[in-house]
């Protein structure tokens, strides 16, 4: 396999970024990495660039699907609806919130020039990663941006 490392690195990436199991992410990179090879088409583009496509794609897809068996779902189908809604010119907003949640929502304000430019899986991974590093485990980032979200959708 000539692209391991590249397998290594977008798994390795997501198990930072979610704190999955190492072992199970990189099982589908490489799987993804099979199929991708498999539809190559030289015309298209560079290989490296097509397999990155696919195995970024395949393991959102695997992660959502994690997600929908654990019960978390509806973070994934409506943070989307819920972050362009939030507002701290709402004078209930942030007391209405776990203290996680308040959290998350003052990290997002106070940089948001970070968040506008990502889409809305870009910038759950970003929010991820960052409260990973701040030593959250990754039940508790879910819980907030539960949290979160249900708060916006009664806003």
């Amino acid at each position: 396999m000539e692209n391991i490392n590249l397998l290594r690195k977008i798994a390795w990436s997501f198990h930072k970024t979610t704190g999955m199991d190492w072992d199970d992410l990189f099982q589908e990179a490489a799987y993804a990495y099979c199929i991708s090879m498999e539809d190559y088409k030289p015309e298209k583009g560079a290989l490296s660039t097509h397999v990155w496509s696919c195995i970024l794609n395949h393991l959102r897809n695997y992660l959502k699907e994690e997600m929908k068996q654990h019960g978390h779902l509806e973070y994934y189908e409506s943070l989307e609806l819920a972050l362009p809604n939030m507002s701290t010119n709402h004078p209930t907003f942030l007391d209405s919130l776990t203290m996680d949640a308040r959290e998350i929502a003052k990290l997002v304000f106070s940089t948001p020039k970070k968040f506008v430019v990502l889409n809305i899986e870009e910038a759950e991974q970003r929010v991820i990663r960052i409260m990973l590093k701040n030593g959250w485990d990754c039940n508790r980032v879910v819980s907030a941006l539960i949290n979160l979200e249900t708060v916006c959708s009664t806003e």
